[in-house]
């Protein structure tokens, strides 16, 4: 790892983000596993996958709803990780 801000999203073990300023241990809330697995994705994935994926028990419309709670928390999380440029997100 370098210090040109590189920064790890490491998965095995504990997930935490790495980078030169220190390690940040991944909260489990559903915003941080929102993070890990759009992380873990090779590109764009629709909005209806992610809610099916993340919430499979719920009706569409409730999976919806929470999908767009936890990428609103997912920001602040980002930022607090130096990821803050990392999220881009279509309607």
């Amino acid at each position: 790892m370098t210090a040109e801000s590189t920064t790890q999203l490491l998965l095995l073990g504990a997930p935490c983000v790495a980078s030169a300023g220190g390690r940040i241990d991944l909260p489990e809330t559903a915003p941080a596993y929102l993070g890990l697995f759009l992380a873990s994705q090779a590109g764009w994935v629709g909005r209806e996958t992610v809610a099916a994926y993340l919430w499979p028990e719920l009706p569409t419309d409730r999976a919806q709803h929470n999908l767009r709670v936890a990428l609103n928390r997912l920001s602040p999380l980002l930022a607090d990780w130096g990821l803050q440029e990392a999220l881009l997100t279509e309607r």
